[in-house]
């Protein structure tokens, strides 16, 4: 007999899983994630989990770097779409105003997962080297943008692209330390900074 059929109640079981743990390590934090409350929310076996994942830092590994790296595809997709939409006013301005900002409520939870996850790829390799992955990836297409950007706007800046956008990755992890004092800075205050960014070495 055939196993297709099956393919697609595999997939949907996988993605159970994943949504289960992800909302565990929401909750519980790395640390705190049990297998048992996994199996028990996603409705399936240990035994399961563990034939899909290998074990718990599999799981771990698996679940948050594929989160991580959806989180970026999807943020990225936004960012060129408003771009693409803008494109008649194209400025510095506008282009600030479309990146992470520190009074985006929605992203506090996308930029602490990633902190969390690079905290427990300190002790989980597979994590590690999954995110690694992830990072390079994410960093390379950053940078592929901005210097396609310079290449229309004729910008001439002499700091590399890839410096940028890592400069930029930064600039929206740090907003973790403004989520314990959310008095520390605000959009507007941030916006002219990323602006003049923009302006002397991608626009």
């Amino acid at each position: 007999m055939s196993s297709t059929p099956l393919q697609p109640e595999v997939a949907t079981t996988r993605e159970r899983i994943s949504t289960v743990a992800i909302e565990e390590i929401l909750k519980c934090g790395v640390l705190g994630l049990r297998i048992a409350n996994v199996a028990k929310g996603a409705k399936v076996s240990i035994a399961l989990i563990h034939k899909y994942f290998g074990n718990r830092e599999g799981l771990i590994a698996e679940v948050l770097a594929d989160r991580i790296e959806s989180d970026y595809k999807r943020e990225n997709k936004r960012f060129l779409e408003d771009v693409a939409r803008s494109t008649p006013s194209l400025n510095p301005e506008t282009v600030a105003g479309l990146m992470p900002m520190p009074e985006d409520e929605w992203r506090r939870e996308i930029r602490w997962l990633r902190i969390e996850a690079r905290a427990a790829s300190q002790r989980i390799p597979e994590l590690r080297a999954r995110l690694s992955d992830a990072t390079l990836a994410m960093v390379s297409e950053s940078e592929n943008t901005i210097t396609a950007a310079r290449e229309l706007s004729g910008n001439a800046s002499t700091i590399p692209a890839r410096t940028i956008a890592w400069a930029m990755f930064s600039y929206a992890d740090g907003f973790s330390s403004r989520d314990l004092n959310d008095n520390t800075i605000s959009n507007d205050s941030y916006l002219p900074l990323i602006a003049e960014l923009i302006r002397n070495h991608v626009l």
